[in-house]
């Protein structure tokens, strides 16, 4: 079955230009954009999670954290960066034909000169220790062996022991800088 386009493919087309605008966005802002996460959750954390028992939340953790994380987000951002913070954002580059929705990130960073080139981030809410271990199998079973956009960040937090035990794993088989290489000031 043939999918149709959509308005963002009519708007700005899959050209050389594009490729090469999508190319330079993941080469020049990476860093920067983990610096807005690490911030944005500090500030969530401080305002936020830090005034509640965490574990008492039995239901939506992980969509609740993305939520919240998202405002805080834009709150650590200037304003006048080419990009903005989208709370549950569609992919449309995978999507099957309608009426199949298409994926949906929880977060991601989107270019304002083209709103088709995003960052996209997947949260995931580790409730104990071993879990990571399901995380990770999870995460090469079902975005790293899939045609997903080279730029997809996962996030992991546990919510066992420390609500601020964040991890990026990986993107493009690549480790990710760490909180403390991004912010050394910062607590892990």
């Amino acid at each position: 079955m043939v999918r149709g386009r959509t308005i963002g493919e009519l708007r700005w087309p899959s050209t050389p230009e594009f490729s090469e605008l999508a190319k330079r966005w993941e080469k020049n802002y990476s860093t920067m954009l983990l610096r807005f996460v690490w911030k944005g959750y500090d500030l969530l954390y401080h305002e936020d999670l830090s005034v509640i028992d965490v574990q008492q939340a039995e239901e939506e953790l992980e969509r609740s954290v993305t939520q919240y994380l998202a405002p805080r987000i834009r709150e650590v951002m200037s304003g006048d960066e080419p990009f903005y913070m989208e709370h549950a954002f569609y992919e449309e580059e995978t999507r099957a034909p309608a009426p199949a929705q298409p994926p949906q990130y929880d977060l991601a960073f989107v270019l304002h000169e083209n709103c088709r080139i995003a960052w996209p981030l997947e949260a995931k809410v580790l409730k104990t220790d071993g879990s990571v271990s399901l995380y990770i199998k999870d995460v090469k079973e079902q975005f790293l062996t899939r045609s997903f956009p080279k730029n997809l960040s996962y996030i992991g937090s546990m919510s066992c022991g420390s609500a601020r035990a964040w991890a990026f794993p990986a993107r493009n088989g690549v480790s990710l800088p760490s909180r403390k290489a991004l912010m050394p000031s910062a607590r892990a």
